[in-house]
C-alpha cells in the first residue's frame, strides 16, 4: 500500500492542504448547525431580553358617575402612556390589554380637572409605567334630564 502511495505521489503530487482549510472542511455540516443554533439562541435569549420603551395611545374612559350625571366632553380624549419592559413582553400585547378608566363617584356638575395616576390604568403586569402624557384631563359634566339632552347651565 505504501508503494502505491509513493507511486501516485510521484505521478500526481497532491497540493499541500493548509491546516485552516482542513479545519473548515472537516465536519462542516455540524459546524454550520452549531453556528445557526448559536444565532437562534442569541436572538431568543439576549436580543428579546433587551429592555425597551414603547408608547401607546389610549382612549380615556370613565366608570361610575353620580346619579343623573353625564360626561358631555373629555379633553383630551386620548392619552399617551410609555412603558418599559423586556422586548419579548411587548410581543403579544393586544389593543384592549391597556386601558384607562377614571373612577368618578364623587364628581359634581361643571368642568373638572381629573389627575391621571397609574392606579387608573389597567395593563399587563410585566410592563412598567415610565410616563403618562398628559397627566390631567378636563371633563365637562352636566346633569342628565329625564326627557332629552342634558340641561344647559
Amino acid at each position: 500500500a505504501s508503494v502505491l502511495k509513493v507511486f501516485y505521489h510521484e505521478i500526481k503530487p497532491q497540493a499541500e492542504s493548509r491546516a485552516w482549510q482542513e479545519f473548515y472542511r472537516r465536519n462542516y455540516r455540524e459546524k454550520l448547525g452549531a453556528l445557526f443554533l448559536a444565532i437562534a439562541l442569541w436572538v431568543l435569549v439576549v436580543h428579546r431580553a433587551q429592555v425597551v420603551q414603547r408608547s401607546f395611545e389610549i382612549p380615556v374612559q370613565y366608570g361610575l358617575l353620580g346619579t343623573n350625571l353625564l360626561v358631555q366632553a373629555i379633553k383630551p380624549d386620548n392619552i399617551t402612556v410609555t412603558f418599559s419592559a423586556p422586548r419579548k413582553e411587548f410581543a403579544f400585547i393586544r389593543p384592549g390589554d391597556i386601558r384607562l378608566v377614571l373612577q368618578l363617584p364623587d364628581v359634581k356638575k361643571g368642568v373638572r380637572q381629573v389627575n391621571i395616576t397609574s392606579s387608573d390604568l389597567v395593563y399587563p403586569s410585566p410592563l412598567n409605567i415610565e410616563d403618562i402624557e398628559p397627566r390631567q384631563v378636563a371633563l365637562n359634566i352636566d346633569v342628565r334630564t329625564t326627557n332629552g339632552p342634558p340641561a344647559s347651565p
